[in-house]
Order: C-alpha cells, then structure tokens, then sequence
C-alpha cells in the first residue's frame, strides 16, 4: 500500500474540511438570508394592506360625512315643507271654518317637498347608524300625520311630533359628526 506521508495528508483533510465547513456555513448564511427576505417580503405586504385598509377606512368615513351633511341639508328642507302645509292648511280653515278639503299645495311647494323627500329616502338608505334613520323615520310619520290629519290639533300635534324627531335627528348628526368625522 501506498503510504501517504502526514505532510500531505494532513494538508488535504484540513483542505476538505475547511471546504466542507465553508459550504455548511454558506447554506446557514443563505437560509437566514431567505427567511429574512421572506419576513421582509411579509411586512411590507403587510404595510401595503395596511395602508390600503386606512384608505379604504378614510373613504368610507369621508363619504358617510358627506352623507350626513347633504341629509342635514335636506332635513331641514323636509321640516319647512312640513310647516308651509301646515300653515296653508291653518290659512285655508281660518278663511273657510272647515279643515277639509284641504287646499292643493302650490306647485313649487309641491316639487321642493318632493324633491327633499327623494332626496331623504336616497340618502337615509346611505348612512350607518339605525338610530339616526329611526328619527328620520319619525320625523317623517309626523310629517304625513300633517297631510293626513283631520282637524288644526292633530295636524299641530303631529307637526310638533316631527319636530321633535327632527331637532333628535339633527343632534344625532351632529354628534356622529363629532364622535367619528
């Protein structure tokens, strides 16, 4: 057999350990390197959905804002055609002595009261919070009361019971406007 002096053999285990030894730790290296990137792919995905779900949060805030101020608005514009019907239905049984048939409403208080109601129906259906559209739905009960009542004090009656659920509406909005805009 061939003998192999320690000179050399010594020499060429330390070379293939040291080789062997420099792959084991280049595959630890790349691993951490890979797990590193993986995590970093992870955050930055996580950052962008983040980000995205503010945004996404910041346009449904600002379109329920929108919502409630353009409602405010037509509220108000509900509640005074509720008290012109009721005016011309009082004028009309001061100069008669009778309450019916009550008088045909003019045609611009007609279609500005048609119009805040479409308005206010396509509007309610737009905003998050039940105990607002449950004023809302008051305020307009006691606004048909208005068109439906047979005498000046049920008609007064249910024109104070829309005013009531009016100025709780409009408080309502108010405070959502304050809490969450």
């Amino acid at each position: 057999m061939l003998a192999i002096s320690q000179d050399v053999w010594l020499p060429l285990v330390a070379l293939v350990l040291g080789y062997l030894f420099s792959l084991l730790t280049e595959a630890f290296r790349d691993r951490r390197q890979t797990v590193r990137e993986r995590r970093a792919r992870e955050d930055e995905r996580a950052a962008v959905k983040a980000a995205q779900d503010e945004a996404e949060e910041r346009r449904r805030r600002d379109f329920q804002r929108e919502t409630l101020l353009e409602l405010q608005e037509v509220l108000h514009d509900i509640a005074r055609a509720y008290g012109a019907e009721h005016h011309m239905d009082v004028m009309h049984f001061r100069t008669t002595g009778s309450w019916t048939p009550r008088p045909m409403l003019s045609e611009e208080l007609n279609e500005r009261s048609f119009e805040a109601h479409r308005r206010c129906f396509i509007l309610v259906a737009r905003i998050d919070d039940d105990l607002l559209r449950g004023f809302v739905r008051e305020m307009k009960d006691g606004g048909y009361g208005v068109l439906s009542a047979k005498s000046e004090g049920q008609s007064s009656e249910a024109l104070a019971r829309s005013s009531d659920a009016f100025e709780l509406a409009n408080q309502r909005i108010g405070d959502l406007l304050r809490l969450v805009y």
